[in-house]
């Protein structure tokens, strides 16, 4: 799938992860359960996982002093298609679309301003949403879609651990 090969693309450059989301609004938890997921499985790799939640403007200035050039912010969108879909693209470019692509779209706009005013690149991967009604659970399509995300840093994760040993 062409999105995971830009995705892996971003990640050798140098890039973190940033889940947000609300766990108790159904999908719209998706991007907090991809990262609580990351943290458990990979601990050693939990430094490259940052689970904000619904408040990812009280780790703006932290995620800005990070050395990575680059942060994928994964949260649900809604949008036109069917739910489960992963959109990737530059934070940026998906704003400037029509579409109504996040529930944190005001909080997390503000945290993209100070990421790239401190030289990062933010790109989001979205997950389209089914719905995000409070005390909802998540819905199959797009728990299955977090899952396919949570398997493919999983491999990513340990890719690079061998590349690492390889070099030293």
């Amino acid at each position: 799938m062409m999105l995971f090969n830009d995705i892996r693309k971003i990640f050798k450059e140098g890039a973190f992860i940033v889940g947000m989301g609300n766990p108790l609004r159904g999908d719209d938890g998706a991007g907090s359960f991809v990262a609580k997921k990351l943290i458990t499985m990979h601990p050693e790799k939990s430094a490259l996982v940052v689970d904000v939640e619904d408040v990812i403007e009280a780790y703006a200035f932290s995620l800005a002093k990070r050395k990575e050039k680059n942060a994928i912010i994964i949260d649900s969108v809604n949008a036109p298609l069917e739910a489960g879909t992963l959109v990737l693209g530059k934070y940026r470019d998906i704003a400037a679309t029509s579409l109504q692509f996040s529930t944190h779209k005001m909080s997390a706009s503000l945290v993209v301003d100070i990421l790239e005013n401190n030289g990062k690149c933010a790109y989001l991967l979205g997950i389209v949403s089914h719905s995000v009604e409070f005390g909802e659970a998540m819905s199959e399509s797009v728990e299955r879609a977090c899952n396919a995300i949570v398997a493919f840093f999983s491999n990513l994760f340990n890719e690079y651990q061998k590349e690492y040993a390889y070099e030293r």
